[in-house]
C-alpha cells in the first residue's frame, strides 16, 4: 500500500514539474513571437509574467530587460526612453540575482548605458563611459568566446576610438571575423540569447560604406 501511495505520488509530481516545462515553453514561444508580430510591449510584459513564475530562472527577466533596451534605442524622446531604461535596470538587477557572474547578463548592462549615453552623450558621457567600459571589459574576461560579449565590446572600443579620430580598419576587421562564428553559436539551454549577429553585419555595412 505505502509503494502503491509514494509511485503516485511520483508520478504526480512528474506530471506537475512536465505541465509546467511546457508553460514556460509556450510562454516563451509566443513572447518571441510577439516580437516577430511587432507587438513588443506585449512581448516584455509575457517575459516579465513568465519571470515572476520562474524565480530561478534568468531567461525570461534577461529577455524582458534585452527588449526594453535595444527598443529604446528608437525612442528619442527623453521621458519614455529613460522610462524603458529604469525598468530594464530592475530586470537586469533581477537576472544578475538569479545567475551572478553571467558574462550575457554583463554584457547587456553594458548595452543599457550605452543607450543613456547614445542618447545624451554631453549628460550621460562622463557619467557612464567609464562603467561601460568596466562591464564589457568584466564579460569579456568572464567568456572571452561569447560572442554577444565579443560584438558588444568590439562596437563600444570602436566608438572610443572614433571619438578620438582613429583607424576604424582593425575593429571592421575584428567583426568581419566574427560573423562566420554565429553559424556555430548553439546553446543547449532552451532559449538562451543568440542575437547579435544582425548587429556585427550592421557594423561591416557602416564599414564598407
Amino acid at each position: 500500500m505505502k509503494k502503491t501511495i509514494l509511485i503516485t505520488t511520483l508520478l504526480a509530481l512528474v506530471a506537475i514539474t512536465l505541465t509546467a516545462q511546457s508553460k514556460y515553453r509556450d510562454g516563451m514561444t509566443q513572447a518571441f513571437k510577439m516580437i516577430e508580430e511587432n507587438k513588443i510591449n506585449e512581448s516584455i510584459a509575457l517575459f516579465e509574467r513568465i519571470s515572476q513564475s520562474e524565480k530561478g530562472n534568468w531567461l525570461p527577466t534577461y529577455h524582458a530587460a534585452h527588449t526594453l533596451i535595444w527598443t529604446s534605442f528608437a525612442l528619442n524622446e527623453k521621458e519614455a526612453r529613460e522610462n524603458n531604461l529604469e525598468r530594464a535596470k530592475i530586470l537586469v538587477a533581477e537576472a544578475h540575482k538569479r545567475s551572478e557572474n553571467n558574462a550575457e547578463i554583463i554584457s547587456l548592462e553594458a548595452m543599457l548605458y550605452t543607450s543613456y549615453m547614445a542618447f545624451d552623450p554631453a549628460t550621460y558621457g562622463m557619467m557612464y563611459a567609464a562603467k561601460i567600459e568596466g562591464l564589457h571589459n568584466k564579460a569579456i574576461a568572464i567568456d572571452d568566446t561569447n560572442l554577444r560579449v565579443i560584438v558588444g565590446k568590439i562596437q563600444y572600443d570602436s566608438g572610443k576610438a572614433a571619438f578620438f579620430g582613429q583607424d576604424m580598419e582593425p575593429y571592421c576587421k575584428k567583426m568581419k571575423e566574427i560573423i562566420p562564428k554565429f553559424k556555430e553559436d548553439k546553446s543547449s539551454e532552451p532559449f538562451a540569447p543568440s542575437h547579435g549577429l544582425e548587429q556585427a553585419k550592421g557594423f561591416v555595412q557602416n564599414c564598407n560604406e
